[in-house]
């Protein structure tokens, strides 16, 4: 097994870290990973993944894809390129596995919510619910999402008192037209973040303010990334204590930038990357309901 420093790891996954944006790029980096978590003392892994926003959970799903034996079984480039959807393959028995690659669903494309919906639709046949009926919940564009959210919650519930299940398929919700440009989409965002904004600037020190050469909300709007998250971690103290206050300016922030660098088609793969990730759950004991929404939409 190969040495991993902790500089040299740190240099390839970046703050945030990033895993990769192909399925090759992504197991190697859980080798990297596997190999560090062999290595480094537990005071080393703790520190590393509080320098580079890696929740532990997030740690143990890279092992479990590092150790996962079915990618021998199909050509790595007809994997998934994100974490978060080889993970979801990863999670599934071995039946499940056998009846999806059999299937022939597993490709590039392959998401981790077509996955689950695939699964929960799986599931729900053999249970023997194998009559369906497509089902559409239109609503105003001014609809608060958190209120479409627990209507939804609310259906299902129906549908289940009454000998149904109703099963939401991994479309976004959509608030932002399929024809907007990114600047509209970028004004957009820019409605819903900066009074946010404003307000941690006037909860941040002067020091803090100085330092960094933001004082408005503007100016922390379009600082770079990285400014931007230090404002945000020296502000809340901490790393930790950042994402647990400001998951959701942070989120949004990364999705403004997305729509900012249109004519970068790099840079946009990077940031949809992450937000695809972070939309998905990965830190959702940091980012509310209501910003996941908000996120798949500034990346459809």
């Amino acid at each position: 097994m190969q040495s991993v420093t902790i500089m040299g790891l740190g240099a390839r996954l970046g703050i945030p870290a990033a895993y990769g944006t192909t399925a090759e790029g992504v197991l190697e980096t859980c080798a990297l990973v596997a190999a560090a978590d062999e290595q480094w003392n537990k005071r080393q892994i703790s520190e590393f993944q509080e320098q580079h926003q890696i929740h532990e959970k997030v740690w143990g799903r890279l092992l479990s894809i590092h150790r996962c034996d079915r990618w021998i079984q199909v050509e790595t480039g007809n994997l998934p390129g994100n974490y978060t959807s080889l993970y979801s393959l990863v999670t599934l028995s071995d039946d499940e596995w056998q009846e999806i690659l059999v299937s022939g669903k597993v490709s590039q494309s392959l998401t981790s919510r077509t996955i689950q919906f695939w699964k929960s639709t799986r599931i729900a046949t053999n249970e023997g619910f194998n009559k369906q009926v497509p089902f559409l919940l239109a609503f105003p564009s001014e609809s608060d999402k958190g209120k479409v959210v627990d209507t939804i919650v609310l259906f299902k519930k129906i549908a289940e008192e009454n000998g149904f299940r109703l099963i939401a398929p991994p479309i976004p919700f959509r608030e932002f037209s399929s024809r907007s440009t990114s600047e509209e989409v970028m004004e957009s965002i820019g409605k819903i973040l900066l009074p946010k904004l404003q307000m941690i600037v006037n909860d941040a020190g002067k020091v803090c303010r100085d330092a960094l050469s933001i004082q408005s909300d503007d100016d922390l709007l379009n600082a770079s990334v990285r400014d931007f998250l230090k404002f945000l971690n020296r502000t809340a103290g901490s790393s930790g204590a950042s994402m647990q206050s400001y998951g959701m300016e942070y989120c949004l922030k990364l999705a403004y930038e997305y729509n900012r660098v249109s004519n970068s088609r790099a840079n946009r793969s990077n940031y949809k990357k992450k937000l695809e990730e972070l939309s998905e759950g990965d830190v959702e004991q940091v980012i509310t309901r209501y910003s996941k929404n908000v996120l798949r939409e500034c990346i459809s």
